[in-house]
């Protein structure tokens, strides 16, 4: 996680890109700057699943 606002930014760490992806708000209050996070490409929308 590179950022957390409106929207998370996460840096996908085998490929190095850099996306902005919504999250439930249970989800965005456990996240902070350089946490790890699992998330699903699902029809070309990114969803963030859960916090590692």
């Amino acid at each position: 996680v590179l950022s957390v606002g409106e929207k998370v930014s996460v840096m996908d760490l085998e490929s190095f890109e850099t996306m902005e992806i919504d999250c439930p708000e249970e989800i965005k209050s456990e996240l902070e700057v350089n946490s790890n996070v699992e998330y699903l490409d699902v029809e070309g929308k990114k969803i963030i699943r859960r916090k590692i």
